[in-house]
């Protein structure tokens, strides 16, 4: 009796808000492992050129789409409030800035749980949330220092307020689909593939009620979709407001014009990929889904709720249709705003899936219990296949970036330890620090070595004219940028110009900068910093092997590798010669 008692309290503990509960610690535990990941190409461009400025310069230095600017705004004042105003002081509160990213992100299972409850059910509700996090494109991007996981935050509470919107006429809800709108296109303007659809469904809609009732403001229906129209006019408003300044660059940068490599690529490729990515090797739900559909398309009391469904669907997709249809070339991570509502197109088939065939709230919970266990077990075997998968392309010196894919997830990317073991040797021998141009997060190795007060150099391409229009068809510059603990800001770095005959980006530029480096720093020995061993072995035999010896000191495979680049002995005396020599 005792035990039966205690069953029944757990089930209905379960039934309530239990399965939430459980679904939100997995998320917690797998984001955990990335708290104290170091710093990424793209987060360290984002602080150096924007959140660790002038608020105005954060707003107005759209260098590249990688100023999520919102974002930024918001890291930039975290980080006047902790007194960072340099990389390599902030780079110790990493895990602090990835937690606030945490925090973000359970408002946004807020929201997902809020919809599906509101316009499905708490089953739907419960799944949705499930589904969310245990899909490895969301516990990637959720903790980077970048704007995707705000994205989907204000996506969500978009999609959320605008359809409360509809049904209550409340005005926070009114503001709320203001705010989000506005917010989501000011952190990433490619986020117009989720703000697009949704106001051209509610235009669509109010179309349809003027050719049905022949009058154009006077139903109560009419009257709620006329205020979302006017939601996202203001928000349009704003956005063209702020982007003013710089709307140029935000229109005609290189990577809004890049063209994919056939007329249907997005729709073939991308859609597929993308999709697949969400799915997150959880195919065995798909078994759900099919049968799923079915009940839910029969089941005559849940018309308004299969139209929602199907608004959803095409929202989702609708997101590629308009890529397609300007015929552009996004990045894969520009579909991650459209994970939470992803998820609850699928929780819903599922959920009327469960809800037709189990009649008792025992077995009904016995059912999400299975999903449960089966989503979290195929996410986790998922993301360990994924590490495997990415060292393995770390070690083929392939630079992988999609979905699912990224050397973030990679044990061998460890900039930091790299630092630190190069800090032994250079206290010993302070030999210069070379950074191998071109490879695998350069930027990064700087700053770790800043962080530890040792000055490295790396040869850099820059273009000697700034102007928009015309910066790919202009030759470039070669410079050799110099960083130490001394200089506050990246672009307070110092930058010799070298003006080599051809620019070609490969290993032979080395030799240039390794010749002007023995004028300005003369050494006989070099610390070497690079990530790919058999480019580098190949590019030294085929250009410097007469002049240099290449010793590995780093032992076992990593991301980051440490040799010392050596004169030869008699190129050495022969120098030591010249310098005696009285002129």
């Amino acid at each position: 009796m005792k035990m039966n008692w205690k069953r029944q309290n757990l089930l209905q503990f379960l039934n309530k808000n239990g399965f939430v509960v459980f679904a939100i610690l997995f998320f917690l535990g797998m984001a955990y492992q990335y708290l104290y990941v170091d710093l990424l190409r793209d987060e360290a461009t984002s602080f150096m050129r924007c959140s660790l400025h002038p608020f105005w310069t954060t707003m107005t230095n759209y260098f590249a789409p990688n100023n999520h600017i919102l974002f930024n705004l918001f890291q930039n004042a975290v980080s006047k409030i902790l007194g960072f105003s340099d990389l390599a002081e902030a780079i110790d509160y990493l895990p602090f800035y990835r937690s606030l990213q945490i925090g973000a992100s359970l408002f946004t299972l807020y929201f997902t749980y809020q919809f599906a409850n509101h316009f499905f059910n708490k089953q739907t509700a419960q799944i949705s949330v499930l589904l969310v996090v245990s899909c490895i494109p969301f516990i990637n991007y959720v903790v980077q220092l970048r704007g995707y996981n705000f994205s989907m935050l204000m996506g969500m509470m978009m999609v959320y307020s605008s359809y409360r919107y509809i049904q209550t006429q409340q005005q926070k809800y009114f503001w709320g689909t203001t705010f989000s709108s506005f917010a989501i296109l000011y952190i990433i303007p490619s986020n117009i593939y989720l703000v697009l659809p949704l106001g051209l469904l509610w235009l669509f809609k109010y179309g349809k009620t003027i050719i049905d009732t022949r009058k154009v403001y006077f139903s109560e229906e009419q009257k709620r979709l006329f205020g979302l129209l006017i939601a996202f006019g203001i928000a349009a408003f704003l956005v063209a407001l702020v982007y003013a300044p710089i709307y140029e660059r935000v229109l005609f940068n290189r990577y809004v014009t890049r063209e994919p490599a056939h007329r249907f690529y997005v729709l073939l490729e991308y859609l597929p990929h993308v999709t697949n990515g969400f799915i997150s090797s959880r195919h065995a739900l798909l078994l759900l889904v099919v049968p799923g559909l079915y009940y839910c398309f029969n089941k005559e009391n849940q018309k308004n709720s299969w139209g929602v469904w199907q608004q959803l669907l095409g929202i989702y997709l609708a997101g590629f249709v308009i890529s397609f249809l300007r015929n552009d070339l996004p990045f894969y991570r520009t579909f991650s705003v459209m994970i939470p509502i992803f998820s609850i197109v699928l929780a819903v088939p599922i959920a009327s899936f469960i809800d037709k065939i189990i009649r008792s709230d025992q077995e009904r919970n016995y059912w999400m219990m299975g999903i449960y266990v089966y989503c979290m077990f195929a996410a986790i075997n998922f993301y360990v296949k994924t590490i495997e998968e990415v060292d393995q392309q770390i070690l083929q010196e392939k630079k992988v970036v999609n979905t699912t894919h990224s050397y973030f997830f990679s044990n061998l990317y460890q900039p930091d330890e790299a630092a630190i073991e190069l800090k032994k040797r250079y206290e010993k021998n302070p030999y210069p620090v070379l950074l191998v141009p071109n490879e695998l997060e350069h930027i990064i190795s700087g700053q770790y070595l800043r962080k530890l007060d040792i000055p490295s150099y790396l040869l850099r391409w820059i273009n000697e004219n700034k102007n928009l229009k015309t910066k790919m068809k202009n030759p470039r510059l070669a410079h050799i940028t110099h960083s130490s603990k001394s200089y506050q800001t990246y672009d307070k770095t110092l930058r010799y110009p070298i003006h080599p005959k051809n620019y070609h980006p490969s290993f032979m530029q080395f030799e240039v900068m390794l010749e002007f480096l023995n004028k300005k720093v003369p050494s006989d020995h070099y610390y070497l910093l690079s990530s790919y061993e058999k480019r580098l072995q190949k590019k030294f035999y085929q250009f410097l092997d007469k002049k240099y010896t290449l010793k590995k000191l780093s032992k076992g495979n990593s991301a980051y590798n440490l040799y010392l680049l050596s004169r030869k002995k008699k190129m050495a005396s022969t120098t030591e010669n010249l310098e005696n020599k009285p002129s």
